[in-house]
């Protein structure tokens, strides 16, 4: 087992909190082969430490057509989460920066424009067979991945109308 520390928010994180995350674990009884405190082939362990990685598997999927530029502003998102909210609609991303051109937005962001990342989900249902639970899956419309412009570039895998 891996135990890799989320950092990220830089709001909510200080370095105590990973010695007292680890303290906590242990006392649990969890016992993990790289971490943080023990290393090993897998590092580094703590999300920031591991943005290099991060830009250049998202810069791959940009180029492989997997993943688009997303030119909205949070202020944007958020009037699109409250209009859904008042419709009683589920506050699903419109989706609307996917039909922009790789080299239109390519442009925009060379340009300085703030953008995220967010992961092409096919429009079709994704299938899946779960053989913890037995259950088969399907849906894309429900999921999405971004890897935002702020302070940190971290993929975040999460319901859509984040």
């Amino acid at each position: 087992m891996v135990l890799r520390i989320e950092d990220t928010d830089v709001d909510r994180s200080e370095a105590g909190f990973e010695d007292q995350l680890i303290d906590d674990l242990k006392w649990l009884g969890l016992d993990w082969d790289e971490g943080p405190d023990v290393g090993g082939a897998y590092g580094p362990y703590r999300q920031s430490d591991r943005l290099t990685i991060y830009r250049e598997h998202a810069e791959r999927l940009l180029s492989e057509h997997k993943a688009y530029l997303c030119f909205c502003s949070e202020e944007e998102l958020q009037r699109e989460r409250e209009r859904a909210t008042a419709e009683h609609r589920q506050p699903i991303y419109s989706g609307k920066c996917r039909i922009i051109d790789p080299e239109e937005g390519q442009r925009r962001r060379n340009a300085g424009e703030p953008c995220a990342i967010r992961l092409r989900i096919p429009e079709h249902p994704i299938r899946f067979h779960d053989i913890a639970l037995a259950l088969t899956g399907s849906g894309s419309r429900n999921v999405m991945a971004r890897l935002p412009s702020r302070t940190f570039a971290i993929w975040e895998f999460c319901p859509k109308h984040w």
